[in-house]
C-alpha cells in the first residue's frame, strides 16, 4: 500500500487535544447525474490513409476543475496529520455505496494521549458524507495508530467489512470486522505484533488476495527498521475472522528499508496470488538504486523466505520500490499488473509498469512514466484507481508529493493495451506549500450503486500538519483506449516472377483487364489479432478469414476480381480486425466481463481510371482479327497494405 520516505513525517510530536474532525471544514458537492460508462464499450476506430497503424496514445488530459475536490475533510487540530492515509474500505455498512477511511495517526483524545486514530465516513447517493460515522483510536500515547490501513476480503462476510490498521510506534496491526450480521460496529478479530519495539511493525500493510488457495484473503505487514533498518514483512494467512502467521521475510543487508513498501494481488491469472515488497534503499545495482521481491503463493502458501523473482531498475539514488501496488489488469491481457514507484530517479521519480503472466511479472517494464520537473519524487505514491473512464481496463492514481515545495500533485493514467495512455486522464494539485498532497492515494471506488469512480488524496501537512483529504469524482466522457488503423494504397503490375509491391494512390487501366487484390498485413502491436474481414467493390469478394495474427507476423493473400473492370471510379478496400481483451480485472477484486473484443476497421481507396482499348491492340479481345489469348492479358496486383 501508500508508504512513507525514508525522512519520516512521524517524528513530528503529538498536539494538544483535537477535536473529531466532523463537519468543520468539510465540505460535499453533489454527483452530476449523467449516465452510468459502459464497462464494455471500447469504441471502434476511425479509418484513415496512411501506413497500417494501430495509435493507443496522444490523448488529452482532463483538467478542467481538477483540483476542486467534491469532497473534503480538514483535521480538527494542528499536528495530527489528518489525511496521512486515505482508504476505500469498500461498502462497508452494506448499503451498496461505497466508505472511506481518514487516518490520523498523531491525533490527541486528551492533552496527554495522542495515539492516532482512523475515520470511517459513509458514502451515499450524493457522495460521501462529511461525517464520520465511526473514530477508532490506539491505545497507548504516540502509538501512531493509523500509520497504514488495508481493506482485506473475507469470505463468511461477503468480502465487506474488513480492514486492517497498523500502528507503527506500538508495533500492532489489528484486524477489524463488523460486530456482528446488523451490527457495522467495527470490532477487532485478531491482532498481529512485532517482534522488538522500534521496529516500525505495522508502517505498511497491504492485502494480497488469497495466497494458499483456502478462500480467504491474505495480507502482509512491513517493518523497515529491524536489524538496523535491514527490514523484514510477515506474511498472514486470513481464516475465519482470524488471521495466522505464515512466514517471515528478512532483507538482505542493512539500511535497505526491505518492507517499506508492500503490496500483492493475483499477478498469475487464476493461479494463487503473490506477494510483492520493496527495498527502496537496497544498494545492488548501486548506491540506494532499490530492489524489489516477488514471492507466489500455491496451494500450500508461500513456500519459503526465498524470492521467486526479484526487479532492479538499475539506477543509483532512484529508490526503485518506494512505491507499490497491483492495480488490477492495465493492458487488458487477462492478467493483473504491478506499478512500481522509483521516486528519486532521474531527479523528478519514474514509474515501472510490468505486466503479470501465468509464471509471475515480465522483468522488463511494458512502460514507465517520467515526472514533471526536479524534486518532484513523482511516484512517491501509487495505488489503483479503478476504471474511471470506463474502457475496461485498469487505471492508476500517481503522486508527486514534493510537487512546488510539497504542494503536490495526483495523477491518473488510463489503462490500454500499449500499457499506460501517453497523456493522463486527470492531474489534481494541493493547496499550499508543505502540505504533502500526495502522501497517499487511493481508488474512491464503485460499489454496487456508486456511478461515479474516482480517487482520494491525503494532505497530511496542511495547514500545520492539521491535514486534509480530498475526494474528486471523475466525470464522464473521458479519452478511451481505442485503436485506430492507418492505411496506404498501393498497386502492382504483374510481370515475370513473382509480382513486387510498388505504392501508389492511383492507376489507369484498359477495359476488360483482370485485376487482383494482394494483401500484405504485419501486426506491429502487442497483442494477437484474431478473425480478419477483408472486403471489396467491383466484384472483388468479402474474404473472411477465420485466424490469429501474433505480434510480428505478417499475412499476405491474393484476392482475383470475379468479373472484369469497365468503369472507372474508387476501388476501396476494408480491413476488420477483433484484438480479443481476455478477463480484465479493472478494480482489482472481480471480472467485469470475459468476452470483450477491441474492434478496428480501415478503408483504402484506390483511384482507378479504366480507359477504352485501343482497336488496333493485338490484345485487344474485341478485335475479330486477333482473339483474346487468357495468357498475355495483364493482371493488375493491387497490394492492399502494410501494417507498420
Amino acid at each position: 500500500m501508500m508508504n512513507k520516505q525514508p525522512t519520516r513525517l512521524d517524528s513530528i510530536p503529538a498536539g494538544a487535544q483535537a477535536a473529531p474532525p466532523t463537519n468543520a471544514g468539510a465540505q460535499i458537492a453533489p454527483r452530476a447525474k449523467s449516465a452510468r460508462f459502459s464497462l464494455l464499450t471500447l469504441g471502434t476506430a476511425t479509418a484513415f490513409l496512411g501506413a497500417l497503424l494501430f495509435a493507443f496514445n496522444g490523448l488529452p488530459a482532463w483538467a478542467a476543475g481538477a483540483s476542486d475536490p467534491d469532497w473534503s475533510v480538514e483535521g480538527g487540530a494542528p499536528l495530527e496529520q489528518f489525511g496521512y492515509v486515505v482508504q476505500n474500505v469498500g461498502d462497508y455498512d452494506g448499503d451498496g455505496y461505497v466508505d472511506v477511511m481518514v487516518t490520523a495517526p498523531r491525533y490527541a483524545i486528551s492533552a496527554t494521549l495522542a495515539p492516532g486514530a482512523v475515520f470511517i465516513y459513509p458514502g451515499a447517493e450524493e457522495g460521501i458524507l462529511p461525517s464520520a460515522i465511526y473514530t477508532l483510536t490506539g491505545e497507548e500515547d504516540n502509538d501512531f495508530y493509523g500509520a497504514d490501513v488495508a481493506t482485506v476480503r473475507a469470505a463468511e462476510l461477503g468480502n465487506v467489512g474488513n480492514f486492517v490498521v497498523g500502528a507503527s510506534e506500538a508495533g500492532r496491526a489489528v484486524w477489524y470486522a463488523p460486530a456482528g450480521e446488523e451490527d457495522w460496529t467495527p470490532t477487532a478479530y485478531f491482532t498481529a505484533t512485532g517482534e522488538a519495539s522500534g521496529d516500525g511493525f505495522g508502517e505498511t500493510i497491504a492485502a494480497t488476495d488469497d495466497l494458499n488457495a483456502n478462500g480467504f484473503s491474505d495480507f502482509v505487514v512491513g517493518a523497515s527498521r529491524t536489524n538496523l533498518n535491514t527490514g523484514q514483512a510477515y506474511i498472514y494467512y486470513g481464516g475465519n475472522l482470524t488471521a495466522t502467521l505464515a512466514l517471515t521475510l528478512t532483507g538482505e543487508a542493512p539500511n535497505d528499508n526491505y518492507g517499506f513498501a508492500v503490496g500483492g494481488g493475483l499477478l498469475r491469472g487464476e493461479n494463487p496470488a503473490s506477494v510483492v515488497v520493496g527495498a527502496p534503499q537496497n544498494n545492488e545495482v548501486g548506491l540506494n538504486a532499490g530492489k524489489v521481491y516477488l514471492y507466489h503463493g500455491s496451494a500450500t502458501g508461500i513456500e519459503d523466505a526465498t524470492p521467486d523473482q526479484t526487479l532492479v531498475s538499475g539506477v543509483a539514488g532512484g529508490q526503485f520500490g518506494t512505491a507499490l501496488t497491483v492495480p488490477g489488469d492495465v493492458n487488458g491481457d487477462g492478467f493483473a499488473d504491478l506499478v512500481v514507484g522509483a521516486d528519486l530517479e532521474a531527479g523528478m521519480g519514474k514509474v515501472y509498469l510490468y505486466l503479470g503472466s501465468t509464471t509471475g511479472v515480465m522483468t522488463t517494464p511494458l512502460t514507465t512514466r517520467t515526472g514533471e520537473n526536479l524534486g518532484d519524487r513523482f511516484g512517491f505514491a501509487a495505488a489503483p484507481a479503478g476504471d474511471v473512464n470506463g474502457d475496461g481496463f485498469a487505471d492508476v492514481a500517481i503522486t508527486a508529493r514534493d510537487f512546488a515545495t510539497r504542494t503536490g500533485k495526483a495523477y491518473i493514467y488510463g489503462g490500454c493495451l500499449d500499457g499506460f495512455l501517453s497523456a493522463p486522464l486527470a492531474i489534481y494539485a494541493g493547496e499550499a506549500e508543505n502540505s504533502n498532497y500526495g502522501r497517499s492515494v487511493a481508488a474512491l471506488g464503485q460499489a454496487e450503486n456508486d456511478l461515479f469512480p474516482g480517487v482520494l488524496v491525503g494532505a497530511p501537512g496542511l495547514n500545520i500538519s492539521r491535514g486534509k483529504a480530498y475526494g474528486y469524482y471523475v466525470p464522464g466522457g473521458l479519452p478511451q483506449c481505442a485503436a485506430s488503423i492507418v492505411v496506404s494504397s498501393t498497386v502492382v503490375v504483374a510481370g515475370t516472377g513473382d509480382p513486387v509491391c510498388g505504392s501508389a494512390d492511383a492507376l489507369t487501366v484498359e477495359e476488360d483487364t483482370e485485376v487482383a487484390i494482394c494483401h500484405t498485413v504485419q501486426n506491429t502491436g502487442s497483442v494477437t489479432l484474431t478473425r480478419h474481414v477483408i472486403s471489396g467493390t467491383y466484384g472483388i469478394p468479402t474474404d473472411a478469414i477465420s485466424m490469429t495474427l501474433a505480434p510480428g507476423a505478417v499475412y499476405s493473400t491474393v484476392v482475383t476480381a470475379t468479373a472484369t473492370l469497365t468503369d472507372s471510379g474508387v476501388l476501396s478496400y476494408t480491413w476488420d480486425a477483433e484484438i480479443p481483451i481476455p478477463t480484465p480485472n479493472p478494480a482489482g477484486d472481480g471480472l467485469i466481463d470475459s468476452d470483450r473484443v477491441m474492434t478496428a476497421a480501415a478503408i483504402s481507396a484506390l483511384t482507378l481510371t479504366v480507359e477504352p482499348r485501343d482497336p488496333d491492340d493485338p490484345d485487344n479481345p474485341n478485335d475479330p482479327d486477333n482473339p483474346n489469348d487468357p495468357d498475355t492479358d495483364p493482371t493488375i496486383y493491387l497490394p492492399y497494405a502494410t501494417r507498420q
